[in-house]
């Protein structure tokens, strides 16, 4: 109907197996050895055990399809990453950047920069929190919303979406994009059929 919404659901578009390879390579810990982007995981809300988070799939769609990995960290966050650390100057390093005192230091090196999950766990290698708990850190993708560009009357059963790329470059000229309008982008009509998660949402 006229004035409804679409909502996407979009996926990260990053190396998910060299960065679980790399990740799980940098643990000493035995939850490790039987780990790999292909063990199917089960993740539950901490506020209702009887609910699952995202149902059973594998370690590398949890990282791609669920976890907003990409997503820039806040400062609460930030405070979680640093008691992983197991360098002493990295974890000081991190809980500065968490504290009131460090605020400027969070925005130089995080908002201004808009480093994510992924560039913070790069940057400070000694910080490896198990699976778990990393799961417990970052947040969920959040959905995009998105007016709905084209007529139900002249294409009935199809919708049509306007959005621009968003592609910049930060302070220090790094490249940052959008993540929905990136992996909206990154489709090919051409190829194989792949399904987008959207839903229609009243206006």
């Amino acid at each position: 109907q006229a004035g409804d919404i679409a909502v996407v659901y979009p996926e990260n578009l990053f190396d998910v197996d060299s960065f679980l390879k790399e990740y799980l390579n940098g643990r000493n810990q035995g939850e490790t050895n039987n780990l790999n982007g292909n063990t199917i995981v089960y993740v539950k809300l901490k506020e209702n055990e009887n609910k699952l988070l995202f149902p059973p799939c594998t370690l590398r769609d949890v990282f791609l399809k669920y976890l907003d990995i990409l997503g820039v960290p806040k400062r609460y966050a930030v405070e979680q990453l640093s008691y992983f650390a197991s360098d002493t100057e990295q974890q000081e390093k991190l809980l500065e950047m968490s504290s009131s005192r460090g605020v400027d230091l969070y925005h130089s090196y995080i908002r201004r920069e808009r480093r994510s999950f992924l560039d913070v766990l790069n940057d400070f290698s000694s910080c490896r929190p198990s699976i778990k708990q990393l799961i417990n850190i970052i947040p969920l993708i959040r959905p995009r919303e998105f007016s709905i560009s084209s007529s139900p009357n002249l294409h009935p059963g199809e919708v049509h979406l306007c959005v621009a790329v968003v592609q910049y470059l930060s302070f220090y000229k790094r490249k940052r994009r959008g993540l929905c309008s990136t992996y909206l982008a990154s489709l090919q009509p051409d190829k194989k059929c792949k399904t987008v998660r959207l839903w229609i949402k009243k206006g």
